[in-house]
């Protein structure tokens, strides 16, 4: 499924199941937060959303990915679950809550730009500073 800035009908469903998943992944233990979130990233839908009276265009100029962006929208839905300090860690700092390996981020961006048809998507490993916990 390509990234899609409507709204309707299926995207919004699959953006709302990942959504479930990545909340049910997390309260179950299943899986640490940033893996749920990373797995919801992966597979994002929507290119752009409105969620209540915020904005989110996840696409910059048609042509480079804000992930962070993404990573914000995302923790929103799992405030209630996830430590604030590893939030705002990642999201104004950029440190990873995990040791995460370059080839986590591979198979995160790699489906992402299979499915945004000719989107360049920047690599997240060159951002973010990898730090242990």
């Amino acid at each position: 499924m390509s990234p899609q800035t409507d709204t309707t009908g299926d995207t919004l469903l699959e953006a709302q199941r990942l959504i479930g998943e990545m909340r049910d992944s997390v309260e179950s233990g299943d899986q640490h937060w940033f893996h749920a979130l990373l797995h919801a990233v992966r597979n994002w839908p929507l290119s752009g959303e409105t969620k209540g009276e915020r904005e989110f265009h996840y696409l910059v100029g048609g042509e480079a990915f804000d992930w962070l962006l993404l990573a914000e929208r995302l923790c929103e839905e799992m405030t209630d679950l996830i430590p604030e300090n590893e939030v705002e860690a990642l999201l104004f700092h950029e440190k990873l809550p995990l040791q995460t390996g370059e080839a986590d981020f591979d198979q995160a961006w790699s489906s992402y730009k299979a499915k945004s048809s000719g989107v360049t998507v920047g690599t997240l490993f060159g951002t973010a500073r990898v730090t242990s916990t």
